[in-house]
C-alpha cells in the first residue's frame, strides 16, 4: 500500500496552525515527522507523525498550515476532512487570532 492511502487508513487527529513559528513547533514535538502531498484541484501539503497516547500506543496526526483567516482556516480544513475520512478530532493550535488587551484586563487573551 503506498504511504498516501495508509496516511488515509491511519490519521486520525488534524492540527491547524495560522503562522508559521505554530507551524513549526508542532512539529517538532511530532515523532517521525514527514512530508505528505495531496493530489487534487485544492493540492494539500501536510506533515504527518505520530504522538504518544495517554493508553499506551500512537496517535497518527496529520500538520497543516492554514495561513492567517478564518475563511482559510474552514476551507482547509474542509479539505483535509475530505480526504482523510478517518480524522476524528481537528484542534487548531496557536493564537488563532487573539492577541492580549493591554488596556482591559477583562479581555485579555492569555494563552
Amino acid at each position: 500500500m503506498a504511504p498516501l492511502d495508509a496516511l488515509r487508513n491511519e490519521a486520525t487527529v488534524a492540527i491547524l496552525t495560522a503562522l508559521p513559528e505554530e507551524f513549526a513547533a508542532v512539529k517538532a514535538v511530532l515523532d517521525e515527522p514527514y512530508e505528505v502531498s495531496t493530489p487534487g484541484q485544492a493540492a494539500g501539503e501536510y506533515v504527518a507523525g505520530t504522538i504518544p497516547s495517554k493508553e499506551g500506543g500512537k496517535h497518527c496526526v496529520l500538520l497543516a498550515n492554514c495561513s492567517v483567516a478564518e475563511n482559510l482556516a474552514a476551507v482547509s480544513t474542509s479539505i483535509l476532512l475530505e480526504r482523510f475520512q478517518r480524522v476524528t478530532t481537528v484542534i487548531m493550535c496557536g493564537i488563532a487570532g487573539g492577541v492580549p488587551e493591554s488596556l482591559s484586563e477583562e479581555s485579555a487573551v492569555r494563552l
